[in-house]
């Protein structure tokens, strides 16, 4: 994609999983013989108004480096305006570098209609360009798809040009950047990925717009039905996806993303494009190297003649893929795993969209709780400011508990109380760690007694040798009480007194069992 006007705006969010370089493993790879090997260029954009030794230079580079390359992919703006005599220079070429037999996978690109923007008196129809791509490149059609080395090469295409894109939609600012796919193409493009599937056999899908907030760079994207795009894709996850249009620099680490599938910003032969530089003197693609158990990206830069990075990734699908919705795992079946899953001993619960969760879920009528990692929690957990426990099963914990000998108490709610509660006809005192309370306790300035089983005690407790009384609250008396029709003292340590004693000057005597004598 030439860029006609500079946008400005941010980078749309970005939150599948970039893949990171694995340059220690380049030579290993090297030394081995992949069943198909790929070049994957994009935006050639051959001029009628500049010279195009890029194209050329990259393509004897390709031959310098990967000599025995199965396929040549280009993914769109093969030409600036898509004129005949552009196609012509890129065939003139093509021919002297590439042999007439090799395997091609050519996808037509935006620049490959815009003859009126080079030409406003062109007269030329979307449906003649579209036909002009297929007689000079000798693709089988708009969007085809090809078997090659027992690989299914898919390519698609937008089916509307400059000018109807822009009349078509006259408040869409750069509509003519888009891909409009009809429901016919969506269609058979359903119909063709779903033809000889393997599970761990890559299936290559070619269009030349990415999608909108996925790869860097995707800020120029394909618009209109996008999501019907990628849902029909998701169905499949051993796809990869080539888009290019962009020019972004394909040494960023959000180049190559997966969501659900592959997705790869091919970059361009032409020139580089970003947002702080704009447009800048690169060239740059891929050899992709297809093995039994992974794909190998090696990102090249044609004009200085070395490596920028390698990325690969697994054919092994039974693994955790972070989607733009969240966390999935797929099973090797290359299927969305749904409800519990366990892997490598620890419980994860995935909804009906098969999205990891996290946090508080009630699911079956019972709370369960899960780590950012999307790991069952177990045992104690601490949540803002209050505690729970989660029982050897996940579920959330309510009443008594017991653990390690000691006895807590969570509310209906689950959190761990502290202080004063009532159970049944009876209270029981919890302190600051929750641990149920028993023997003396002092609560602020009143001393409380509390059973073996954590019950508050009232009326007469014996500790030791000694007779306390507790009244109805539970507070330790002092002073005179009247219990019945007796009288009895108790110390400022709560004792009862026995023997005579002597309050405010006047003598008493109190009988063995504490009630005071009289008579």
């Amino acid at each position: 994609m030439k860029k006609v006007f500079c946008l400005l705006t941010a980078l749309g969010a970005i939150t599948a999983t970039a893949l990171f370089s694995t340059n220690s493993k380049v030579q290993a790879s090297e030394r081995e013989n992949p069943n198909i090997q790929l070049l994957v260029m994009s935006d050639v954009h051959v001029s009628s108004d500049t010279p195009d030794y890029k194209f050329a230079n990259a393509l004897q580079d390709s031959l310098d480096i990967a000599p025995n390359y199965d396929v040549l992919s280009i993914v769109g703006d093969l030409t600036n305006y898509g004129i005949e005599k552009e196609y012509d220079d890129f065939n003139k070429i093509l021919n002297d570098h590439v042999e007439e037999e090799k395997p091609k996978v050519f996808a037509m690109g935006n620049h490959e209609y815009f003859e009126s923007f080079y030409n406003k008196e062109s007269v030329t129809t979307d449906k003649e360009m579209q036909q002009r791509f297929v007689d000079k490149t000798k693709m089988p059609g708009l969007y085809y798809d090809k078997w090659i080395k027992g690989y299914h090469f898919i390519v698609l295409a937008g089916e509307k040009g400059y000018d109807t894109l822009i009349e078509e939609n006259p408040d869409v600012p750069h509509a003519f950047n888009y891909a409009y796919i009809s429901d016919e193409q969506y269609e058979w493009f359903e119909k063709t990925i779903a033809e000889n599937v393997e599970k761990n056999k890559p299936i290559f899908v070619f269009l030349h717009q990415p999608i909108k907030n996925t790869v860097y760079g995707s800020r120029w994207n394909a618009g209109y039905d996008e999501e019907k795009l990628l849902s029909i894709m998701k169905k499949y996850p051993q796809v990869i996806y080539f888009s290019g249009h962009s020019h972004y620099p394909i040494e960023n680490q959000k180049s190559i993303i997966q969501n659900g599938i592959t997705m790869v910003n091919t970059g361009s032969v032409k020139y580089g494009y970003d947002d702080i530089n704009g447009n800048m003197d690169t060239s740059e693609g891929y050899v992709v190297n297809v093995f039994s158990d992974k794909v190998e990206f090696k990102a090249r830069d044609y004009l200085n003649k070395k490596w920028i990075k390698t990325v690969e990734i697994p054919l092994a699908y039974d693994k955790w893929v972070n989607t733009k919705d969240g966390w999935k795992y797929y099973d090797q079946n290359g299927l969305v795993k749904t409800g519990w899953f366990k892997d490598n001993g620890k419980y994860y619960y995935l909804n009906t969209s098969g999205i990891m969760q996290i946090g508080w879920q009630n699911i079956g009528g019972k709370w369960y709780f899960f780590s950012p990692s999307g790991e069952m929690k177990t045992g104690w957990i601490k949540d803002h400011s209050a505690w729970y426990y989660m029982k050897p099963s996940g579920e959330m914990a309510t009443g008594w508990v017991s653990d390690n000998s000691t006895w807590y108490y969570f509310k209906s709610n689950g959190a761990m109380a502290t202080g004063w509660i009532q159970n049944g006809q009876n209270w029981f005192y919890l302190n600051s760690s929750g641990a149920m309370a028993t023997g003396w306790i002092r609560d602020g300035q009143i001393w409380y007694y509390l059973k073996s089983s954590g019950a508050m005690a009232t009326g007469w407790i014996r500790d030791s040798q000694d007779w306390f009384y507790l009244n109805s609250s539970g507070a330790m008396a002092t002073g005179w009480i009247l219990d019945g029709q007796n009288w009895f003292y108790f110390k400022p340590s709560g004792t009862m007194a026995t023997g005579w004693i002597s309050e405010n000057g006047i003598r008493y005597y109190l009988n063995s069992n504490g009630a005071l004598a009289t008579g």
